[in-house]
């Protein structure tokens, strides 16, 4: 059975916002699509091994 997503607010510069929408539209994917693989990447790069496992679920 899928999760159920959960919302969360962010406020960008401008600049960001634009780097974000640029990398998203080269990757086919919607803006808020692009900045969840992006955290979901950093956190499988950052987080402990016991954590690796559940980020990725």
């Amino acid at each position: 059975m899928a999760q159920k997503t959960q919302s969360l607010t962010v406020r960008l510069t401008p600049e960001l916002k634009d780097a974000l929408r640029q990398i998203a539209l080269r990757e086919r994917r919607s803006m808020a699509n692009m900045l969840e693989v992006m955290i979901a990447e950093w956190l499988q790069s950052q987080a402990p091994r016991a954590m690796r496992a559940r980020v990725t679920k």
